[in-house]
């Protein structure tokens, strides 16, 4: 018969790297001051200290980083220098927390025997790294990540419940995240599949160079991003890779796949010779803990109250696999790369970048002399505002150079204003008069100089119809500026799209720019109405539709169109014979007309109800009276087999989709994702990249603001329909603001900037339109701010 034997170190291995599961580090303290105050064995106080000293060394003194956890070790250590005998003992283990913690910082490599750094060249792109650089700086940088991970991050699934107790590993997560968006991006944004070739090798063998570094981390990150589906879709890129590269990705995606358990990759973990550096899969280990979570409670049952050692000794175990002291890795740092890493761009919408290499495996190549190494900020005005090459040519196509004298007007409030000026050496005056108490006021709106534009709200106003809504003079004593013909200038943009990009990007831009640095005194705008772009929203449903008089509307719910491209949000209409559906986003508008005795079913699931093919989302209180009534409405059709008598309806489909001329922007819309917020939910930090366009489908949104941001803003709240990121997507820049949820199952849609660039290199035509449209929303923001 066999007795096993107690461990005690072991014990106070495992004890030390879980005991935050069932007890704190204040108590435990407080239990050991009580104990070795309370005995009078010398024996049992010995113990006791070695049991602090190793607490100590456990996590390289975390637990102690705290100050009240401090302040309470040094009182415990008073307390045992109160004790004869143990003085100086005391003093050592006063501060022996944070000389574990330094000397867990300075040990390291000699990084003097370090192999040097293969340095990229000046100006850089990823075409230029080499393989063994690479692998040496992300493993450099994800190294350093887990040495700060603490034990009691791996407790009670703290990475997925409460992330601020887990702030190391959530950083972590978001780096391998960030890393696997970075290949993505780095691949799909180049429009040759030659380039796209040479990056999939160039990660294939970065991959392989982890492996012979024994990161297994790091071959994770970058097969998984490789064997995804968008990644299959580049079909013409991978006909152009070598077969023997293609054979070595195979490879090592089986010894990572999770057949029996990660099988193999447990064994290449375990055949690592000691004293080498290594990295585990640290997902790996937090998916077990999880399930481990799960399946077994903190406490058994019999007796009641004791603590389930067994889960705790598996827990310590697999925390052990990650934060175990071994070897690091003796590189150099090269910061260039590091900095290229982490700043670039990540693309991890999997469902916009599987239509963008769809896009780049389909379309012809583009050519053009344009570097596209940040498609977030593709737009420029070097690049993309009107060259003098370009004024030129509209000076050639009825662009008149005129001299105007001091004090002539060039523009004049309430008459319509047919021209387009830029200004080629003086200045002008912009003011405004209105009438107040019956006295006529005049409030200078802005000074426009020298190569600036004006008269560009005609454009976005719709100038055949609206009349100048201010006055603009000449100030200087001379001013020179080519006076364009609006009429001219949009029927030379129909035949070259490129200028039109051009003209409407410079316009928006100035309008923009104007409308984050108004005069001082008014206010900043930041709300915007999405419905300035269509014409017929205020047109009732029953003229939409073309209903009989007879036929009246008798229900309507507020719920949202979810298709294969994004969510409609808008309102369903219920008739006596028909299901009606009018949703917007981005201003276009989406139309259904179901008759009723046609539907062939209505089923209803997780607050959704499918009317044939159609999928509509409802909120939590509309969901189950609304489904009650369109099942009622929709068997009273079946029942009594109600026939439509118009013509003109028995020919109209059952969906209305975008107009005609509103095409392409449903390949914008192919680019755009649908997020849903509880209230209070943030939507865009202060300071953030804004990274794309705005759209608030369904629910409200509040601007958050800082205490001396009060008085910039016109209204704080925004409705549905509102259009916001516009100025950040044109100018460049991070939100002035945080933007949260007012209320819950606020529905937003983004389209992604990196999505709206690439789509210009393929279909450079849809340039100039959104930025027309772009226009119309900042010009509506100035008009309502009264800045125009």
């Amino acid at each position: 018969m066999f007795h096993v034997i107690f461990d005690y170190f072991k014990f106070l291995h495992d004890f030390f790297l879980t005991f935050r599961t069932f007890t704190s580090r204040l108590s435990l303290l407080t239990f050991f001051r009580s104990k070795f105050l309370s005995t009078e064995e010398p024996g049992v106080k010995d113990q006791i200290i070695f049991v602090l000293q190793w607490w100590a060394e456990v996590g390289n003194g975390a637990d102690f980083h705290s100050a009240k956890v401090f302040n309470e070790w040094r009182l415990l250590c008073e307390c045992i220098g109160g004790v004869v005998g143990y003085e100086e003992i005391a003093k050592e283990l006063s501060n022996y927390p944070p000389s574990v913690y330094e000397r867990f910082k300075k040990d390291g490599p000699d990084k003097c025997k370090a192999p040097d750094v293969e340095s990229p060249p000046v100006d850089f792109t990823s075409l230029d790294l080499s393989p063994l650089e690479l692998a040496r700086q992300i493993t450099l940088m994800m190294e350093s990540r887990i040495l700060k991970i603490e034990p009691r991050e791996f407790l009670k699934a703290a990475w997925i419940k409460k992330k601020e107790k887990a702030p190391n590993v959530v950083k972590l997560q978001e780096f391998l995240s960030h890393v696997q968006g970075w290949i993505t991006a780095e691949i799909l944004k180049y429009p040759k599949k030659e380039d796209r070739c040479i990056l999939i090798t160039l990660f294939i063998k970065t991959a392989k160079k982890f492996q012979e570094h024994n990161n297994f981390l790091g071959m994770l990150t970058i097969v998984s991003t490789l064997q995804k589906s968008l990644m299959k879709r580049l079909k013409l890129t991978w006909r152009l890779v070598d077969p023997k590269y293609k054979k070595e990705l195979e490879k090592m995606d089986i010894l990572l796949h999770p057949k029996s358990k990660f099988q193999k990759y447990h064994e290449a973990l375990l055949a690592v010779p000691e004293g080498e550096p290594y990295l585990p899969i640290i997902s790996i280990t937090l998916d077990d803990i999880f399930k481990l979570n799960e399946i077994l409670h903190d406490e058994v049952d019999d007796p009641p109250g004791w603590i389930n050692w067994k889960k705790m000794r598996t827990t310590a175990k697999l925390i052990w696999e990650v934060i175990q002291p071994r070897p690091r890795y003796n590189f150099k740092e090269c910061l260039p790369i590091q900095r290229f890493i982490n700043k670039g761009e990540a693309w991890n919408n999997e469902k916009v970048c599987s239509r963008i290499a769809q896009i780049r495996d389909s379309q012809e190549e583009w050519e053009s002399s344009i570097s596209y190494e940040n498609t977030c900020r593709l737009s420029s005005v070097s690049i993309m505002g009107l060259s003098d090459r370009d004024w030129k040519l509209l000076l050639a196509m009825g662009c008149e150079l005129k001299t105007f004298e001091k004090g002539e007007k060039l523009v004049k409030q309430m008459q319509r204003d047919p021209f387009l000026f830029r200004i080629q050496k003086g200045e002008v005056k912009e003011t405004k008069s209105k009438v107040e108490e019956d006295k006529n006021v005049i409030s200078s709106l802005r000074t426009i100089k020298p190569g600036q534009i004006f008269g560009s709200f005609s454009i976005f106003s719709n100038f055949q119809d609206k009349l100048a809504t201010s006055n603009i003079e000449v100030t200087s004593d001379a001013l020179t500026a080519y006076q364009i013909p609006i009429n001219k200038l949009l029927q030379l943009c129909e035949s070259r799209p490129d200028l039109e990009c051009k003209l409407y990007y410079t316009l928006a831009f100035s309008l923009a720019r104007y409308l984050r640095k108004p005069p001082p005194g008014k206010l900043f705008p930041l709300r915007s109405s999405s419905r300035i772009i269509n014409s017929d929203n205020d047109s009732k449903i029953s003229e939409v539709f073309k209903l009989p008089e007879e036929e009246a509307i008798l229900h309507q719910y507020r719920c949202k169109l979810i298709d294969t491209v994004t969510k409609h949000g808008g309102t369903l209409y219920v008739t006596a014979r028909h299901f009606l559906f009018v949703g917007t986003v981005f201003g276009f508008k989406k139309q259904v007309r179901l008759k009723i005795s046609e539907v062939a079913s209505i089923t209803a699931n997780k607050r959704t109800i499918k009317i044939d093919d159609l999928l509509f989302g409802f909120g939590p209180t509309t969901f189950k009276p609304a489904f009650e009534f369109i099942k009622n409405m929709w068997k009273e059709a079946k029942k009594i087999h109600l026939q439509e008598e118009e013509e003109v309806e028995a020919q109209e489909p059952k969906s209305a989709s975008l107009p005609t001329q509103n095409d392409w922007w449903s390949h914008l819309l192919e680019g755009s994702q649908s997020c849903t917020y509880k209230k209070g939910e943030v939507i865009v930090q202060r300071g953030q990249n804004m990274g794309g366009l705005y759209n608030i489908s369904t629910g409200q949104c509040v601007i958050e603001l800082e205490p001396n941001q009060e008085r910039l803003f016109v209204d704080t709240n925004m409705e549905e329909d509102t259009i916001f990121g516009e100025v950040e997507f044109i100018l460049g820049g991070t939100s002035p603001v945080t933007i949260k949820a007012a209320v819950d199952d606020t529905t937003v849609v983004k389209i992604e900037s990196y999505f709206i660039n690439i789509l210009f290199q393929h279909q450079p035509h849809i340039a100039g339109r959104l930025y027309y449209q772009l226009g119309q929303v900042i010009y509506q923001r100035l008009l309502e701010a009264n800045l125009v």
